[in-house]
């Protein structure tokens, strides 16, 4: 998206590309209700975490759990319901949680309003995504775990996206994440986790690193001369991408997965320097184009790093196999959760856990929530 079509589309209430109406759809553009039990084309949905209720009037559309039916607590069935008149007005009351994301509906008129709140999580997106447009700025649209500052965030601005648009532009940009001098301490036990959509750059392939300019690399995650390193240790870089990769570390042993198998391991120590913070992407300690190269050869319109997680503890395998199971993968154990920068979905510059925002380095980045 160029700058100009970007800021454009902030005048008008666009968070992450998605332009949501400033009140819907005008309701002049409605079909009245009816007044008897025949018909009506206004539905109103009472939400619970255990229970969702969808009445047209007297009409008991949907009656169950949110994740029975579609698994959008009765709003897919309210919709469809609405598409034979070709509008209608859905008004949400308690919470409604959206597990899964049936497909969108072509033609009808939507406002999709009231005092409930509409939570997400990673299967619904696509469908929320769609929904957006229709929704009332007023509803809010939250994250179904309240974890860190995530839903603090959304409760200020809808920071969602139709597509993977933390866009690197160049391979001389990175992201940085700083809090004081060492931004993670000097763990003597931790995981990083991360996806990867790219292909081994010789010059150096950085996709995560700890440490810094002046003080040096603690510790990095490189995919480099078709490998992908975890300081000395390595394992064939995968043919397809994205892919994931994660870094077991606890007390000198180390284990380097890739796409949830482990790949190597053995004895390693690490010497982190004083000033140390996250690298997301490029490192430039070799040169300006030492980060991962973008899968299409082309440097817009990818993401290359997302979804990273880094934890105080050394997780099991079967943990990082869930990791490695989506891009779009929740953590697996938010007690030891120190860092999440989830890109694709939800976008926020910053770390979702603390708060603590990223700085950017280089060009200006594409998109986002500035």
């Amino acid at each position: 998206m160029k700058r100009r079509d970007f800021a454009k589309l902030l005048a008008v209430g666009v968070a992450g590309g998605i332009a949501v109406e400033a009140a819907g759809v005008a309701v002049s553009r409605l079909r009245p209700s009816s007044r008897g039990n025949v018909v009506y084309s206004e539905v109103e949905i009472r939400g619970s975490p255990s229970r969702c209720l969808a009445l047209a009037g007297d009409l008991e559309i949907f009656a169950g759990s949110p994740e029975a039916g579609s698994g959008t607590c009765g709003l897919y069935e309210a919709l469809k319901y609405l598409e034979v008149f070709g509008s209608g007005r859905v008004k949400l009351y308690g919470d409604v949680y959206l597990n899964s994301s049936p497909p969108p509906l072509s033609s009808i008129e939507l406002s999709v309003e009231g005092p409930g709140k509409l939570f997400l999580s990673p299967p619904s997106v696509p469908f929320a995504l769609w929904l957006s447009q229709f929704l009332s700025p007023s509803l809010s649209l939250l994250w179904y775990r309240d974890v860190g500052v995530v839903n603090r965030v959304l409760g200020r601005r809808r920071a969602l996206s139709p597509s993977p648009y933390l866009i690197f532009p160049t391979n001389n940009d990175a992201l940085i994440f700083s809090r004081g001098s060492q931004a993670l301490g000097q763990p003597s036990a931790f995981t990083a986790s991360a996806w990867i959509s790219g292909t081994p750059n010789n010059n150096g392939g950085y996709a995560l690193t700890y440490g810094s300019l002046d003080g040096g690399i603690g510790w990095s995650v490189r995919v480099s001369d078709n490998r992908v390193v975890f300081l000395s240790l390595s394992s064939n870089a995968p043919s397809s991408s994205p892919f994931h990769v994660a870094v077991v570390y606890s007390n000198g042993y180390a284990s380097l997965f890739v796409n949830g198998q482990l790949a190597s391991s053995g004895p390693l120590g690490l010497s982190y320097p004083s000033q140390a913070q996250l690298w997301i992407g490029d490192f430039p300690v070799q040169n300006q184009q030492a980060g991962v190269n973008p899968t299409n050869g082309q440097n817009v319109g990818e993401v290359i790093i997302e979804n990273v997680q880094l934890y105080s503890s050394p997780l099991s395998q079967s943990q990082v196999e869930g990791l490695a199971s989506s891009p779009s993968q929740d953590p697996v154990d938010y007690s030891s959760l120190v860092f999440w920068g989830l890109y694709r979905y939800i976008h926020y510059l910053g770390d979702l856990v603390t708060g603590v925002g990223f700085q950017r380095m280089g060009a200006l980045l594409e998109g986002g929530v500035i």
